[in-house]
């Protein structure tokens, strides 16, 4: 296996190094640890590429990953999202991302072996 090194776009002290990935190159790695909920409430832009021998082996892949937490005003919990999609909308109501089928919460990343040439 390889393993992948990855973290978050412009944070300070965010680069982490997975262990090595299964027979099938798969790994898994949390991105948003913790209980923060100013971080839950904001989209998150991520890097990861693959590493061989402690070096760079892959182009870098950027992609971002929507909130977790949506942070409505109470009048939001009596208005049905589903049933009363256009009064939440127009409320400044959001969708709980967690259950919006629309949200980025889970990033596979499909590698394939090629030459990397700069």
């Amino acid at each position: 296996g390889v393993q992948i090194q990855y973290g978050e776009v412009g944070v300070a002290g965010s680069r982490f190094t997975t262990g090595f990935t299964d027979g099938n190159g798969r790994y898994g790695a949390l991105l948003l640890p913790g209980s923060d909920r100013n971080n839950a409430r904001r989209a998150h832009t991520w890097y990861a590429y693959v590493l061989m021998n402690g070096q760079q082996a892959s182009k870098e892949f950027t992609f971002t990953t929507d909130p977790i937490y949506a942070n409505n005003p109470a009048y939001c919990r009596a208005i049905d999202p589903v049933e009363e999609e256009e009064e939440f909308q127009d409320k400044g109501c959001i969708m709980d991302p967690c259950r919006s089928n629309d949200a980025v919460q889970i990033k596979i990343i499909n590698w394939s072996l090629q030459s990397f040439a700069e």
